[in-house]
């Protein structure tokens, strides 16, 4: 294999023992050794076969710009076995605590089942008396994974990086305003629940409540639309309909949300059209804010934990 380099027979058959292997090379460890990942502590890696057995959470951001509603961060929440997602807009990370508070009540009215435990990393909206005594008081266990290993949450961590990216395009491809990240990355979770994942055939969705979903009433994010103003609201000489731009679907209720006159709306009476022309005509900027040059993305430090 190569020259110049002359071993006697006793020489070469010693490299191949165990004491030799044995050897530690401290010079090859300091500059080659790569992160190892800890073996988890018992009880944690157990196959989940139901729901609310683990719930994955985490916060992403803070995200820039701020968005129409003044949030900077999103925590989400991902239940291991259905891989039904739950996203909370929140403008400071002391609100997760609340927010944690929320959703497990959600979750457990929606099921009738209780969340058994829950699994983060170590920041200090999840390091906290309140949360703890919250979480001994129901009997939650609290997982926490070890200092700089974001892998060992790595459910979490993936469902992080598919809304922003899935966020990212939906601003793309939209041409709207990057302070409506908030909007989109609500209906991306939507979208998401209501899509087969890689773990399952069902939807999370289906997985979850057991019915399959109904996407008839999905739209296209950033569609331009039409909505009706009620007669209380406009005078004699007002058109019935405003043009507006679709972003999504409110919650608990059967309505759209768009924005319309530079804000917010809620309401059941929308016309969403998704073809390309109307996706190209020109719109009034004070329906379809100018994007601005900011970068939608949520910054990291090194050891993956969230910089303030």
């Amino acid at each position: 294999m190569v020259t110049g380099i002359n071993l006697s027979k006793e020489e070469t058959a010693r490299l191949d023992t165990d004491e030799f292997m044995r050897k530690v090379c401290h010079g090859c460890i300091v500059g080659n050794q790569q992160r190892n990942v800890a073996k988890p502590h018992p009880g944690s890696e157990l196959a989940i076969t139901e729901e609310l057995a683990l719930i994955h959470m985490d916060v992403c951001g803070p995200i820039e710009p701020t968005s129409m509603g003044g949030n900077r961060y999103i925590a989400t929440f991902l239940d291991d076995y259905t891989n039904y997602s739950v996203v909370r807009l929140i403008k400071v990370k002391s609100q997760v605590p609340e927010e944690i508070k929320s959703v497990i009540a959600e979750l457990e009215r929606q099921t009738g089942l209780q969340v058994k435990a829950i699994r983060s990393d170590r920041g200090g909206e999840y390091i906290n008396q309140t949360l703890q005594d919250y979480l001994k008081k129901k009997g939650t266990v609290q997982q926490l994974t070890a200092p700089y290993s974001p892998e060992q949450n790595g459910k979490a961590e993936r469902l992080n990086r598919t809304l922003v990216e899935r966020v990212r395009s939906m601003l793309h491809s939209s041409h709207v305003s990057k302070n409506l990240w908030a909007e989109a990355v609500v209906t991306a979770n939507c979208i998401r629940n209501c899509s087969p994942t890689t773990d399952h055939t069902k939807t999370p969705w289906e997985l979850f409540y057991n019915v399959k979903p109904d996407v008839s009433n999905m739209r296209i994010f950033g569609s331009i639309a039409y909505v009706h103003t009620p007669k209380e609201l406009r005078k004699k000489l007002d058109p019935n309909e405003k043009l507006c731009i679709f972003l999504g679907y409110e919650s608990h209720a059967k309505a759209y949300r768009v924005l319309v006159d530079g804000k917010v709306k809620i309401s059941k009476n929308v016309v969403v059209y998704e073809t390309e022309d109307h996706m190209e005509q020109d719109i009034p900027p004070d329906v379809l804010p100018t994007a601005t040059s900011q970068t939608l993305h949520h910054r990291r430090n090194s050891d993956g934990s969230v910089e303030e």
